[in-house]
């Protein structure tokens, strides 16, 4: 009958089908079977064959005894056995074997904390692995002294391991927790040495910011990865969630850092008056797909800024896995975008 949301799609077959992994069918039920075609090699073209679905059942009702005659066994085979025509056309062109691509999705539990588990996120063509500061990097947290200088050189190294691990397989991005909603909050500010607090944004607060950012950079450096193997962000969908001001500050002071720093900014951005600020930095935007065509996006195109295309959805197992999640990548690549981003995160223990 359909989805919820009214389309006839349905997910590709989860168990590949075979002699030792039937697909079982009810009585009354229907089942979807779906066929992959391995066209690798083969020419362009029309292409035509039959497929025979047998079920397990002709074999137990077409035993023979003495009183079963031979049209009747035939009669029942003929029944249960279905003959389908395929017909398929080969295209003139052949997907790259490296996505073209960037492919991130938000997994919370580091998609590059084992072998295991990278290879499931490589195998699904994600190039942009995620980790998260304040888990991955404990003792990298900043410590500041009264007039806003470091009062102790970050350590990084919680997270060389998997930086090397994922390093030949893709790029790097980073969340951090810099961030704040609302800068006028007492809980904007970073505390200091001597139990004084630095306000968020502020002169002094720019000095550990960027500080910090630098010894990151050199530690990234030292294992050879490179600012354009790697993006940061600071405030995560800040035009939706009203941290405008402070994603612009952090963005701002990244670039003086270094300019070629990446810093990225998921949301569903406002109107261009708000996005011009953000021409003295080096943003990667990454609105949601509901925002194309609208005004904001022609200007980020019009600008030729790096953009990824970002969706997320609470609720979303009635939605269609073609539409809104396959469909995706598909549609970032007609766009000719750069990137696009799932909110999907997983655990280990879940899909």
């Amino acid at each position: 009958p359909g989805h919820i949301d009214g389309s006839h799609e349905v997910a590709d077959a989860i168990v590949p089908v075979s002699a030792t992994e039937p697909v079982t069918v009810a009585a009354g039920e229907s089942r979807h079977l779906w066929l992959t075609v391995d066209a690798r090699g083969v020419p362009a073209g029309q292409y035509s064959g039959r497929v025979t679905v047998r079920p397990m059942t002709v074999r137990q009702d077409s035993q023979v005894n003495l009183y079963t005659s031979k049209n009747e066994i035939d009669m029942r085979q003929q029944h249960e056995t279905k003959k389908i025509q395929i017909n398929i056309r080969v295209l003139p062109f052949a997907l790259p074997d490296k996505t073209p691509l960037n492919v991130f999705s938000w997994e919370y539990g580091s998609s590059t904390n084992n072998d295991e588990w990278l290879a499931n996120f490589i195998e699904h063509r994600q190039n942009v692995f995620h980790l998260r500061m304040d888990i991955h990097s404990r003792k990298s947290h900043v410590k500041l002294n009264p007039d806003g200088t470091l009062a102790e050189k970050p350590d990084f190294s919680e997270l060389t391991e998997r930086l090397l691990r994922g390093k030949p397989y893709g790029k790097f991005f980073f969340e951090t927790d810099f961030g704040n909603r609302d800068s006028d909050k007492k809980s904007g500010r970073w505390e200091c040495t001597d139990g004084s607090t630095i306000p968020y944004l502020s002169d002094r607060w720019a000095i550990g910011y960027k500080q910090w950012l630098g010894e990151f950079k050199a530690y990234m450096e030292s294992l050879g990865i490179g600012t354009d193997q790697w993006y940061i962000v600071t405030h995560d969908e800040a035009f939706f969630q009203d941290a405008k001001k402070g994603s612009l500050g952090c963005a701002k002071l990244t670039y003086q850092v270094d300019p070629t720093i990446q810093y990225f900014m998921n949301s569903w951005p406002g109107g261009p008056e708000q996005l011009k600020p953000w021409r003295s930095t080096n943003t990667t935007w990454c609105p949601d797909y509901g925002t194309y065509n609208q005004a904001s996006w022609h200007w980020i195109k019009a600008e030729k800024t790096p953009t990824w295309m970002y969706f997320c959805h609470h609720q979303t197992r009635h939605l269609s896995p073609h539409a809104f999640y396959r469909g995706r990548g598909w549609l970032a690549w007609i766009f000719k975008l750069d990137g696009v981003a799932f909110f999907s995160p997983g655990a280990h223990m879940g899909s």
